[in-house]
C-alpha cells in the first residue's frame, strides 16, 4: 500500500516539475512523457528485477521524438549516447556474468538517445555510484550479502533525471 502511494506521488511529481521548468510546450510534454516512462521502468524493475522490452522501446521512441524538439543536442551526440554506456555495460557483463541485466543495458541505450553522450555517461556514473552505496549499506546492516542482485533501473532513472536537469 505504501509503495503504491509513493509510486503515485513520484509519478505525479515528475510532470509537475517538468512543466514548471519547461512549460506546457511540445518540449515539456516530450520530457514529461520520457521521464514518466523511465520512472515506470524504474518501479517495474524494483518489483520484478526486469524491465520489459516494450517499455524500453517507448523510452527510445520518446528519445527519438526529442531529436527535433531539443536541437541543442546534436543527432550524432544522441547516437553516441545510445552506444557509449550500453556497450560499456555489455562489455562488463560479458566479462562478469550477471553484472548488468539485459533490460538495464537496453534502458541505458534508450536513455542515451534522449540525453546524448556526456549526460548519458554522467547518468550511468551517478547510477552505479548510488547503487554501490545502497548495496554497501545493506551489506553493512547485515540485510544482504555480496551476491545480492540490485535493481539498477531506479538508480539509472535518478541518474538520468539529475544528468538532464543539472548537467
Amino acid at each position: 500500500m505504501i509503495r503504491h502511494i509513493i509510486r503515485g506521488i513520484v509519478l505525479t511529481a515528475i510532470p509537475v516539475f517538468v512543466f514548471g521548468q519547461i512549460g506546457l510546450t511540445p518540449r515539456g510534454w516530450t520530457a514529461a512523457v520520457f521521464f514518466l516512462l523511465v520512472g515506470a521502468a524504474a518501479f517495474y524493475d524494483i518489483d520484478t528485477k526486469q524491465i520489459p522490452d516494450g517499455l524500453t522501446a517507448a523510452v527510445a521512441a520518446a528519445g527519438a521524438f526529442a531529436f527535433c524538439l531539443f536541437p541543442e543536442t546534436a543527432w550524432w551526440d544522441r547516437l553516441l549516447g545510445t552506444v557509449c554506456v550500453s556497450v560499456l555495460m555489455l562489455a562488463v557483463t560479458l566479462c562478469r556474468e550477471d553484472a548488468f541485466g539485459g533490460g538495464d543495458i537496453k534502458l541505458a541505450a534508450a536513455c542515451g538517445l534522449f540525453l546524448g553522450a556526456a549526460r548519458s555517461l554522467m547518468a550511468f556514473g551517478l547510477a552505479t555510484a548510488a547503487g554501490s552505496i545502497y548495496g554497501l549499506v545493506r551489506i553493512a546492516a547485515g540485510r544482504a550479502n555480496r551476491r545480492m542482485r540490485i535493481a539498477l533501473g531506479p538508480f539509472l532513472g535518478v541518474g538520468v533525471f539529475v544528468a538532464f536537469w543539472y548537467f
